[in-house]
């Protein structure tokens, strides 16, 4: 095996106490992992594990916060949003618990760790309505999760009518027989949470509403639910038709494509969604900071060797991310990276040097232990997690060691 590989734990564990590369000691606290097991996959970061589930719809089936699942796992409904998933009623939701049979179901996992791990799944289905139509939904639904529990979800849905047919009507579409009645259909992108797990809920003015208390908020920009000893932020970068709101004993937070409409007719759709995950108590003051500075890029922009500002991306938080239409990574002309700017957080910059690079060294001035994470995605490829914000004058240096 060429000695030009990623540094993974036992690698960079061997670099660090022989002492020939200049690189922050190891600490597995500040990095995110992914492995598969016997029921799906699991990504692990600091105090936080979310799991995939290995049968059905692998979307995630548990979200653990110290070792407690704290997602909400709905006992009855077809179409009543539950977990992690797509909700497109009145046919079957898409989940892990979803009772739909998968056409299409694939996970990958794009990115392992340590400084970031990206899953992508592809998941499809189709549903016979009572009279001669169909809704064949399918889509893509990408996970990036970062080390301090920064996990940026970004969605793909195709259009679910098949082919030169007529948009099915919803009241013939239902998968609950006994239900009457239905107006319309309902497309959303959502997470839900079991309310006993938290006590109240903080909106973008701070104002504290009591978890049990929640009715619906609509486009909220950042929201934050706060327990004994954990606290979970939400940013929406596009508010439209964002919605939290309380479904029986679980709390939905996530974006309405359409609401009761007569005709599924407006397709394709794209959804991003930022989700923050912090140990404490009941104060979400700087869950909604992080929350609010990933809705406001511009106030978040970061220089490449004095070059003009960049910013994260949308689809998985990372500087120099996916874009629309171009791959991942910054070009560079040099070995030498200086990052400068003001990042109000922890950050991740993906870098492509001009060739293979098989370790990086980070400097800063001042630095405060193990400050950042390196991970190589390819010869020439590395995303680099750090810790810390940058501030107005700060410059972090990074160059082949």
């Amino acid at each position: 095996m060429s000695r030009r590989i990623a540094l993974t734990a036992m690698t960079a564990a061997a670099v660090f106490t022989t002492g020939c590369f200049d690189l922050p000691p190891y600490n597995p606290k500040t990095s995110v992992s992914y492995t598969e097991d016997k029921d799906g996959s699991t990504v692990v970061g600091s105090g936080f594990a979310l799991h995939f589930a290995g049968t059905g719809f692998h979307m995630p089936d548990k979200l653990l916060i110290d070792g407690v699942d704290v997602l909400g796992h709905a006992s009855q409904g077809c179409h009543a949003e539950s977990e992690v998933g797509i909700q497109i009623a009145p046919t079957l939701r898409i989940s892990a618990d979803s009772a739909a049979t998968p056409a299409t179901n694939g996970l990958v996992p794009v990115l392992r760790g340590p400084a970031a791990v990206q899953v992508k799944l592809d998941w499809g289905s189709q549903f016979s309505c009572k009279d001669t139509s169909s809704v064949a939904p399918s889509g893509t639904t990408t996970f990036t999760v970062f080390p301090d529990g920064r996990i940026i979800r970004d969605d793909l849905l195709a259009d679910p009518n098949p082919p030169s047919a007529q948009p099915p009507v919803a009241d013939v579409c239902d998968c609950d027989p006994l239900e009457m009645n239905i107006n319309g259909f309902t497309v959303s992108s959502y997470w839900t949470f079991a309310q006993d797990h938290f006590v109240n809920l903080y909106t973008p003015d701070q104002t504290v509403l009591p978890i049990k208390d929640t009715q619906e908020i609509t486009s909220p920009s950042t929201a934050c639910m706060a327990g004994a000893s954990s606290r979970v932020g939400f940013a929406w970068p596009a508010t439209d038709q964002a919605t939290i709101h309380g479904a029986g004993a679980l709390l939905a937070f996530g974006r309405f494509n359409t609401i009761d409409n007569s005709m599924l007719d407006t397709f394709p759709w794209k959804n991003s969604l930022a989700m923050f995950i912090e140990p404490g108590g009941n104060d979400c003051t700087t869950t909604l900071t992080r929350a609010a500075a990933y809705n406001t890029p511009a106030m978040s922009a970061l220089s490449i060797n004095k070059g003009s500002s960049i910013f994260a991306s949308l689809h998985d938080g990372i500087y120099g991310g996916a874009g629309d239409n171009s791959p991942p990574g910054v070009m560079l002309m040099t070995d030498q990276v200086e990052l400068t700017g003001t990042v109000a957080g922890s950050f991740a910059v993906w870098l492509r040097f001009p060739h293979a690079v098989d370790t990086l060294r980070a400097t800063i001035a001042n630095p405060m232990g193990a400050w950042y994470v390196p991970q190589r995605v390819a010869d020439d490829s590395w995303i680099v997690w750090f810790r810390d914000a940058l501030m107005p004058g700060q410059t972090i240096t990074i160059k082949p060691n």
